[in-house]
C-alpha cells in the first residue's frame, strides 16, 4: 500500500481499532480500580464451582435462605468485559436476596 498514489502519511496512522475493542479496553481500565475485589469474587466462585459437593452445599445454603438460584454462579472471561459484568450482576442478585 505504500506504493499507492493516494497513500496518506505513509500509512503511519492507518491502524483503526474496532469499537468493541475500545469499549473492552475502557471497561478493563475501569475494573482495575476494584481489581482486588473482583479477584476475590472470582476466587470464591472458582472454589465453589471446582467441586460438585461444594456446589451442592452452596445450593443447599441458598435453599435454606430461600434464595432462588436457577442458574449457577458464572465465571468471567478476561477478554470479554461483559462476562465480568454478568458474573458480578449474578452474585449481587444472590446477595441481595440473602440480605
Amino acid at each position: 500500500m505504500k506504493d499507492w498514489p493516494t497513500n496518506i502519511l505513509l500509512n503511519e496512522y492507518f491502524h483503526v481499532r474496532c469499537c468493541a475493542h475500545i469499549v473492552n479496553l475502557i471497561v478493563c481500565n475501569g475494573l482495575k480500580e476494584i481489581n482486588v475485589l473482583v479477584v476475590k469474587i472470582r476466587n470464591v466462585i472458582k472454589f465453589v464451582r471446582s467441586s460438585p459437593s461444594r456446589l451442592l452445599a452452596f445450593k443447599k445454603c441458598a435453599e435454606k435462605l430461600h434464595v432462588e438460584c436457577k442458574k449457577s454462579l458464572c465465571l468471567d472471561v478476561a477478554t470479554r468485559w461483559n462476562s465480568s459484568y454478568l458474573m458480578l450482576e449474578k452474585l449481587l442478585k444472590i446477595l441481595k436476596r440473602c440480605l
